[in-house]
Parts: structure tokens; C-alpha cells; sequence
């Protein structure tokens, strides 16, 4: 059995977490926005006010899991905080609960951090498929061979020329946009979420640019001013927002449509994000600018 086959799974562990917030946190929603690509459960978790919810969401590549636990880790926090009357980062969770609300989903892509840590083997009835794919290059992608963060609509025929050019012509371990935009069960199953409940913004925890960017350049007023302070609270940089980044598609996508805030947050520096063991250093600012975040 090779040392892929035989590494702990992710998604069991997720699920016995997920079971254990719901179990002591009555005033947690836990509910399932939709399913990948292998049926495994997109879960949403949600707290506060419903009328007035941030989005933030994580897990959109296979080697995310940090920013699983990130996210993950956050809500519970504010969770327990709330369930105990206490402050986080001094602030009455509790008052600010009833004004205004956060909906996270730690994990878009459970089958991808599922292959990226176990191998094919991770991957169920598309096993053998998964197999033929496999390269030195690290498993991003979903269990179709899509990169989700690719697969939005926002920028998707650029990337699709530049796949060409470069040979990605097809299902790969990272780097192909798809046949068609947002017709992936996890990029589908987000956008529905986004239109059913009217979020009043958006962020994306993704990547390891160690930046914040704001997307578009007709981002709505108000954007550029939370991307900064976002970056000053977590001690990440102002990224580029003219420069092109695939980062920042999912973010570009809500705000076209929704007319309304997106950032993306891309912990880490280096060409993958930092490991679940190093990322212990920057979770607590971090933290502290989700709950920013959530309360703007």
C-alpha cells in the first residue's frame, strides 16, 4: 500500500467535527448547500442575524486544508464566545450576532483535499480516472480534473486561451478551467447558495499570495476601504487589484452579479498554502479579520 492510500482521510474527521459544533452550539445552522462532484456533502454553517450575512469561504483547492480549519476554527470561536458571553478580539459577539450574521462553508472541495491527501484512493467510483491523471504537480483540482477557483465565469475564456497555449486542453491534477463555466457541482452548488440568500459580502480564503485583493476594478464603493483594513489586521499586503489573478474569480463573479463587496484573502507566501502545522503563527490575526470582516 503506498503512502497515499494509507494517510488518514479528511472528510470523516470534518464530518465528527461538524456533528460536535452542531451539538453544542444550539444557535448554529448546519446545513448542506450542495454536493461535489463524489456526493460528499458542501456544508454551511451559519450564525446571527439571517437577514443580514457576510459569506466567507474556504477549502476551494485541494492542498486548502489550512484554510479549512481556518474557517472552520473561526465560527467555532465566535460560537463559543457568543455561548459564554464573552468577547472576541473585544468585541460583544453576542450584541453584534443579533445585528448582523456570517455563513461560512469551510470546505467547496472536499474530493479534492480528499485525493491531495490520500491519493486516488480518495477518490471512490472515480478512482481509475483519477489515477490516469496524476503528475509530480499536486492535486488542486476537483474530482473532474477542474480547478474550482478557475471554473467562474469571471475571466474563464482567458484562462481557457491561455490553457491552450500552454497544452491544458483537458481534465488535469491543477490548471484546466473546464469544459464550461460553473457547470461543476461545487462552483454550481456556491452560486445557488449566493442567490437564494442575499449576502451583503463576500470573501474568499484561498491561495498563498499572502495578500487581500478586492477583484474588479468596479468593485462597489466602500471595497478598497475594507480590503486595507483587512490587510493591516491580519498583517498580510494590499494586492494589485488591476493585475490579473485566478484567485480572485470567485470574488469577481459575486460582485458582477450581486453588485455588492468581495474580497479574496490568500494567506501564506510561496506557490502553496502554508501547512495546517505552520499556519498556528497567523491564525489568531487572521481570526481576528473574519470577525473584522463579518461585523463591517
Amino acid at each position: 500500500m503506498d503512502q497515499q492510500t494509507a494517510a488518514p482521510c479528511f472528510y470523516q474527521p470534518f464530518l465528527r467535527r461538524l456533528e460536535s459544533l452542531r451539538g453544542r452550539y444550539p444557535g448554529l445552522s448546519v446545513r448542506v448547500a450542495g454536493r461535489s462532484a463524489l456526493g460528499r456533502g458542501i456544508f454551511a454553517l451559519s450564525v446571527g442575524n439571517p437577514r443580514r450575512q457576510a459569506l466567507i469561504v474556504a477549502g476551494f483547492g485541494g492542498s486548502e486544508t489550512a484554510h479549512c480549519q481556518t474557517a472552520l476554527g473561526f465560527i467555532e470561536r465566535l460560537c463559543r464566545a457568543a455561548a459564554n458571553r464573552e468577547p472576541l478580539f473585544d468585541i460583544d459577539v453576542g450584541k453584534a450576532l443579533r445585528d448582523c450574521g456570517v455563513t461560512v462553508l469551510p470546505c467547496l472541495n472536499p474530493d479534492g483535499i480528499e485525493i491531495f491527501t490520500r491519493g486516488p484512493a480518495g477518490a471512490g467510483s472515480l478512482r481509475r480516472f483519477v489515477h490516469t491523471l496524476q503528475t509530480d504537480v499536486p492535486w488542486q483540482a476537483n474530482a473532474n480534473g477542474v480547478e474550482l477557483m478557475r471554473n467562474f465565469s469571471s475571466g474563464w475564456s482567458l484562462r481557457r486561451n491561455e490553457e491552450a497555449v500552454a497544452g491544458v486542453t483537458g481534465p488535469a491534477p491543477a490548471g484546466f478551467s473546464g469544459e464550461q463555466p460553473e457547470r461543476e457541482a461545487e462552483t454550481a452548488a456556491l452560486l445557488r447558495l449566493c442567490r437564494r440568500q442575499p449576502f451583503r459580502q463576500a470573501l474568499a480564503l484561498c491561495g498563498s499570495g499572502g495578500v487581500v485583493r478586492c477583484g474588479i476594478a468596479c468593485a462597489p464603493t466602500g471595497a478598497v476601504f475594507m480590503q486595507k483594513l483587512l490587510a493591516d489586521c491580519c498583517g498580510l499586503d494590499v494586492g494589485d487589484n488591476t493585475a490579473d489573478g485566478v484567485c480572485c474569480a470567485f470574488a469577481d463573479r459575486f460582485t458582477e452579479i450581486f453588485a455588492r463587496p468581495a474580497l479574496t484573502m490568500e494567506p501564506g507566501k510561496g506557490d502553496a498554502p502554508s501547512p495546517a502545522s505552520e499556519f498556528d503563527s497567523v491564525d489568531e490575526r487572521i481570526a481576528e479579520a473574519l470577525t473584522l470582516f463579518f461585523l463591517m
